[in-house]
């Protein structure tokens, strides 16, 4: 059999263990995403939510840019929400009179609200956009003036009283204001001028971690019930952010925003708790304002997708195996043929590095992947376009620097036997004059000089024959 025939037949079988190593590789990146995002089995909830608190801007709609949702998508909004839960809290009256108006038409009650902040012209404007709105639609069934207003400092816990008792005198409906539970602790007399308190129970916001959440809301909840007994406390605002910055011990995380939501709607069944969840949809606008965070406390998102189910198991990442295959694919055929091409490195060294590919490919695709679980504005998509070219020189130097100790460290004796078929066939190819040039080289050395100067004699003689 011709020497060439055998030797492309080696080349053609060291293919095969090539390709096992690569696809061992890719499978075990990912067995790695799968095992990383194993579902969480959580109790489930079933039937709708007792309230939602509901803030109708869209991706790219702010009340601070005057930017306002139009007729068409409240209506699909409330459509929408009308299947997940029995009422809406809102949380201001003078933007729009559409809403108490498509929640009756769709069965449900309300919670209108009435803004209150430091432009006292405008405080009017709500509270007679709430006195009308009351006096029209017979849904809605309770009041809310003010939200965190003490909170913030816009009022006075005397402007505040003063809000609060004309909206009692003017509405046949029970009358609150809503703070978190600490400020009613502070200014106990607001409790003699609301017909209900309204309080926030919003655990992330105290850096408390989400296995703690529950109970911490139990405690406030039980807290403000011994200090005012007898008066109906309703929980305004509760939940977890599926997304933002850490604030002390308190991760948001999809997975644990599902488990906080599921958990609490179970603990308010048994507890009979009045709330509403805070709240319907992420509202992007409102990082300016309380941070990355802010965009993310919605259990639908801005697009109006649902973030998890009521029931089921919940994963972290739904789209893990997009990232896994794409990871994968990603780097088989750098793996194929580094796999190949340094077939001398010792076993050891090939899985190592093939290994390295692998986990800067997957790093690559996740670090893509991060940026797209935000609202990115025009600039963020800026600053991640100048990100990209530099995480790849990075990538670029791992695998250098992973090369030069793989080579280092396990590469095979290069005096190691090759086929002798192949080595011959590399020998024919070397010109007479290479081998003499090679042996005069040699020559220099004692141990080869007699050989040398045969071979040299015998090529001139064979030069100079007839």
């Amino acid at each position: 059999m011709p020497k060439s025939v055998v030797c492309k037949a080696r080349t053609a079988a060291s293919l095969w263990p090539a390709l096992g190593l690569t696809m061992l590789i890719a499978t075990g990146n990912i067995g790695l995403w799968w095992y990383w995002n194993q579902p969480s089995e959580l109790p489930g909830f079933s039937g709708k939510v007792r309230g939602v608190a509901f803030s109708a801007f869209r991706r790219d709609e702010s009340p601070l840019e005057n930017e306002f949702p139009s007729a068409s998508e409240l209506a699909a909004d409330i459509d929408q929400l009308s299947r997940f839960s029995r009422r809406l809290r809102t949380y201001a009256s003078g933007e729009s009179q559409l809403i108490p108006e498509l929640a009756a038409a769709h069965g449900m009650n309300m919670t209108a609200g009435a803004w209150l902040d430091r432009r006292r012209s405008n405080n009017r404007i709500e509270l007679d956009a709430l006195f009308a709105a009351a006096a029209r639609f017979p849904n809605i069934d309770s009041a809310m003036v003010g939200n965190e207003s003490l909170l913030r400092g816009d009022v006075s816990s005397g402007q505040l009283i003063g809000y609060l008792d004309e909206a009692r005198k003017r509405l046949p409906i029970p009358v609150s204001t809503a703070e978190p539970w600490h400020i009613w602790l502070k200014h106990p007399e607001l409790a003699r001028h609301v017909d209900y308190l309204t309080v926030h129970l919003l655990p992330y916001w105290e850096g408390i971690p989400r296995r703690s959440a529950l109970r911490s809301v139990l405690e406030r909840y039980r807290q403000l019930q011994k200090r005012f007994p007898g008066k109906h406390i309703v929980i305004g605002e509760v939940g977890w952010p599926s997304n933002g910055d850490r604030f002390r011990h308190a991760i948001p995380s999809q997975s644990g925003q599902a488990r906080f939501i599921r958990e609490f709607l179970l603990m308010a069944e048994r507890e009979n708790l009045d709330y509403f969840l805070m709240e319907a949809f992420d509202q992007p606008w409102k990082e300016t304002a309380e941070g990355r965070v802010g965009a993310y406390w919605g259990v639908f998102d801005a697009y109006r997708e649902p973030k998890f189910a009521l029931t089921g198991p919940v994963r972290e990442d739904e789209d893990w195996w997009q990232k896994a295959a794409l990871s994968a694919l990603l780097a088989i055929f750098p793996m194929l043929w580094f796999a190949r091409r340094f077939a001398r490195f010792r076993l050891t060294g090939r899985l190592f590095y093939l290994g390295l590919i692998q986990l800067v490919a997957s790093l690559w695709i996740w670090l893509l992947s991060v940026p797209l679980q935000f609202y990115l504005g025009p600039i963020d998509w800026l600053m991640q376009a100048l990100l990209v070219p530099a995480e790849v020189a990075i990538l670029a130097i791992l695998l250098i620097l992973g090369f030069e100790f793989v080579e280092v460290i396990w590469r095979r004796n290069s005096s190691s036997p090759r086929s002798p078929l192949c080595r011959a066939r590399r020998r024919t190819a070397i010109s007479p004059t290479t081998r003499s040039g090679a042996c005069a080289i040699s020559s220099t050395t004692a141990s080869s000089g007699s050989a040398c100067t045969t071979a040299t004699s015998a090529m001139r003689s064979s030069s100079t024959a007839p």
